[in-house]
């Protein structure tokens, strides 16, 4: 967008005579990948010192600093001073700094149509038609005088037949800089002649005057940095590097993860993403955790290690557990839980119930009343209610699932068999071993012993405990 004014008088510079770079140290300005050029005579009306022209190796436009000044030098086919004064036409260089190419901000111009030969830095407020590049700037910032800050001298080349000439023009830095055209940043340029003294209404390098009507998104140049070599934030990137990283040549820490931009290049990092690897686990987390910032899964267990971090699972380990699930597995596939190896607790690891194909959810997969571990455990299928309690299923005959004879709920005993008259054996958790008896059994079988004293022969009754209470 066009450049937002501010309060600013025009202030006109008391600069000293200008000491202008040696031809060496001027920099092509490159268009399209390749040096400024412009044909002779390829705008009607433009001739002579209004002519912009160009060629490979000699371009049309080039740029040099020191360090208080920055100079651009447009190369025209004839000169420009007429002996006491420049001829009355304009040479200009239109600047944008916000990537909206099809306005521009600020412009530097050599005014030789007003009354006195000037160069200004003047700011264009608002573009009456986009694209335009004779739209003129309507704030002057700075002038200056053209004694110490502009030159028409010979170019050493002769494109358009006759010898050729630049006119170089220069401002300071600071000045650029306090106007918003900042030499830490890489600066879209159009340059050309006009017969007005704020814009760009000639002849135009990089453009083809017989191609039709210029428009300034088609023919911009590649940005120019005035200041490559430069670290005005100290970040450690100095400011091409920061043009080429696309980050702010003026702000440390781009992406405002804690890293400064220098050290983010260095290690490979975005210093315009805090979270580079964009798995939800942001750049300095990771070097904290030392997770790799530049993979998503570190340990490639099937789950971003932001949602490990965020989670119980360890986002360097791939089985939390070490149950040989890999974490991603339990969360994405079998829904067990990648923090404990025995999710429903049936003392079958989860991966050994993947294996087996029975549920690391459900301890009793087959509902058959007995658990997964225990069925297991004494060799029957977990993945078959009938062989549960050795085949009987549920052998009692009360209305719960448990294989003693009472109706409750309550009780957490393995592998429970109905023995003789309601003695239950029951192994201990995952043993298999039926030598164990059943607490709750034992109970019901000394109660009903103790009725049956009454009818029955001492001889009798202690035949009957010792049935109840010997397993087979």
């Amino acid at each position: 967008m066009a450049v937002v004014f501010w309060a600013l008088v025009a202030f006109v510079s008391t600069a000293d005579a200008q000491t202008f770079p040696a031809d060496g140290a001027y920099v092509a300005v490159q268009c399209g990948g390749a040096d400024a050029t412009d044909g002779a005579g390829d705008v009607a009306g433009a001739t002579g010192w209004e002519d912009v022209v160009g060629a490979a190796g000699d371009a049309a436009l080039s740029w040099a600093v020191d360090d208080t000044d920055a100079f651009f030098r447009l190369r025209v086919a004839a000169d420009a001073w007429a002996g006491a004064a420049y001829q009355p036409s304009t040479w200009g260089i239109e600047i944008d700094v916000d990537g909206v190419l099809d306005d521009y901000e600020y412009g530097i111009f050599l005014d030789g149509v007003a009354a006195i030969d000037q160069v200004v830095v003047a700011g264009n407020d608002a573009m009456a038609v986009l694209g335009d590049p004779a739209d003129d700037a309507e704030t002057d910032f700075f002038t200056y005088d053209v004694a110490t800050n502009a030159r028409s001298t010979p170019a050493g080349s002769a494109i358009g037949g006759a010898a050729d000439y630049f006119v170089t023009i220069a401002v300071p830095l600071a000045d650029l800089a306090t106007v918003g055209a900042d030499p830490a940043r890489g600066l879209v340029v159009w340059a050309g002649t006009s017969t007005d003294g704020r814009s760009l209404d000639g002849d135009l390098a990089c453009h083809d005057g017989g191609a039709g009507a210029p428009s300034l998104a088609d023919f911009g140049s590649e940005p120019v940095l005035l200041d490559p070599d430069g670290d005005p934030d100290a970040d450690g990137l100095d400011n091409a590097g920061e043009l080429a990283a696309g980050t702010n040549p003026r702000v440390r820490d781009s992406d405002g993860d804690g890293v400064p931009d220098g050290d983010e290049v260095a290690a490979g990092t975005d210093p315009l993403d805090a979270d580079t690897d964009d798995d939800g686990m942001g750049d300095v987390r990771e070097a904290e955790e030392g997770t790799d910032p530049l993979d998503p899964d570190s340990d490639d267990d099937g789950l971003l290690d932001g949602a490990e971090d965020a989670a119980c699972t360890d986002p360097q380990v791939a089985d939390t557990d070490g149950d040989g699930l890999v974490d991603g597995d339990e969360v994405n596939r079998t829904g067990s839980d990648p923090c404990n190896a025995d999710t429903d607790g049936d003392r079958l690891s989860d991966s050994d119930e993947d294996r087996r194909g029975t549920d690391p959810r459900d301890g009793d997969s087959d509902d058959g009343g007995e658990n997964d571990g225990a069925e297991v455990g004494a060799g029957r299928d977990p993945l078959d209610p009938a062989d549960d309690f050795g085949g009987g299923g549920d052998a009692d005959t009360d209305s719960d699932t448990d294989a003693d004879a009472d109706a409750d709920t309550g009780d957490t005993l393995e592998d429970h068999e109905l023995v003789g008259g309601g003695i239950l054996c029951s192994a201990g958790p995952g043993s298999g071993d039926p030598r164990a008896l059943g607490l709750i059994g034992i109970a019901i079988a000394i109660s009903r012993w103790r009725r049956s004293r009454s009818t029955r022969s001492p001889g009798a009754s202690l035949r009957r405990r010792d049935r109840r209470t010997s397993c087979r």
